[in-house]
């Protein structure tokens, strides 16, 4: 959510803030933050987990592992076909909200949780809104309504596990 805010304030013809590497650097610090949490958050959770669900959850981690390598090889051939800055921008940044909206639709599926479907669902149709939306306000989209769905998505989750 605070990444796409600061890569729309800065960035565009006429930024908020006249900051574009800053803006930049913030939403990757918050990317590999976010990675390095879930990674640590997933791990402590599936301790102790053995048989077939241990293994579904060594499946789905190697499925987010997979998206997201193939993510950095879609961005490379993207520069290999001379696609234009416009055109990256948009696709790389609506690309892992669509990539993260696939998954937990999947993980709502494997684990008959419909919280994480309805997830899935919004991510993912927010990223397709955010490729129809000009540059640089999809990163706006992508924040109020992709972060705003996570921020809905665990506050339901923390009724109903509280």
């Amino acid at each position: 959510m605070l990444g796409f805010a600061a890569l729309w304030a800065g960035t565009g013809n006429d930024p908020i803030v006249d900051a574009p590497v800053l803006a930049g650097g913030l939403y990757a610090a918050l990317l590999v933050t976010a990675f390095i949490t879930t990674t640590i958050h997933i791990g402590r959770r599936v301790t102790g987990i053995h048989g077939r669900s241990a293994q579904m959850a060594r499946m789905f981690g190697a499925a987010w592992f997979t998206a997201f390598a193939a993510f950095g090889l879609l961005a490379v051939g993207l520069g290999r076909a001379d696609a234009s800055d416009t055109v990256t921008t948009v696709f790389m940044s609506a690309l892992p909200c669509f990539i993260a909206g696939m998954l937990y639709l999947a993980r709502g599926l494997i684990w008959s949780d419909s919280l994480q479907f309805q997830l899935g669902m919004v991510n993912t149709l927010v990223a397709g809104v955010a490729t129809v939306v000009s540059a640089p306000h999809h990163h706006l989209v992508l924040s109020i309504a992709g972060g705003g769905a996570f921020l809905v998505a665990a506050a339901r989750s923390s009724r109903t596990t509280s």
